[in-house]
């Protein structure tokens, strides 16, 4: 990952990972990269981590901020170069940015993968714990079972599912 290295003179050395996006710069300890020194302002310049740069920008400070001893408002960084902001200096150590995607754990057994759970295995009834859940309110969003649903016969010979909780019609997660 791209970072940046602050040396003092003492010899002592602080190593700051960017960020992808904006990383703030200054001697504010609410900064992404928080620089104690009197001569560095509270937010003195933005890191912006691109997938294809380091792109730094002064934020108006008084002091400005050079790279390889010259004044810059607006720079893209490489790795060597040399960001002075107040009296500190920062080495561009990496700008290099890497991103990676986890290898996920597949199953790849047959039986898995071609029989289908019914919703009554995915799914508990929160208010039937032993019962098989065969319904759904569109409406409050609710899992239902037998006992869940209000039936209403029709005239006519069809059946009317209401759900208990909010009084709404009820789908079949069957059909």
């Amino acid at each position: 990952m791209a970072r940046i290295v602050k040396k003092s003179p003492a010899g002592a050395t602080q190593v700051f990972i960017l960020n992808l996006g904006v990383n703030r710069l200054g001697s504010d300890p609410e900064t992404d990269v928080w620089i104690q020194h009197q001569s560095v302002a509270k937010h003195h310049c933005d890191l912006i981590l691109t997938l294809e740069a380091v792109l730094l920008h002064d934020r108006h400070s008084a002091r400005g901020t050079f790279v390889d001893g010259k004044r810059i408002k607006r720079a893209i960084l490489r790795a060597g170069q040399v960001i002075k902001v107040g009296d500190v200096q920062i080495e561009v150590e990496d700008t290099e940015v890497r991103v990676a995607i986890p290898a996920a754990n597949v199953a790849t057994s047959k039986t898995s993968a071609s029989k289908a759970k019914k919703p009554s295995e995915i799914f508990q009834c929160p208010r039937h714990p032993t019962a098989e859940v065969k319904f759904r309110c569109p409406s409050c969003r609710a899992i239902l079972s037998d006992g869940c649903v209000r039936k209403m016969r029709r005239t006519g010979g069809k059946t009317l599912l209401l759900c208990s909780l909010c009084g709404r019609h009820a789908e079949n997660l069957w059909l």
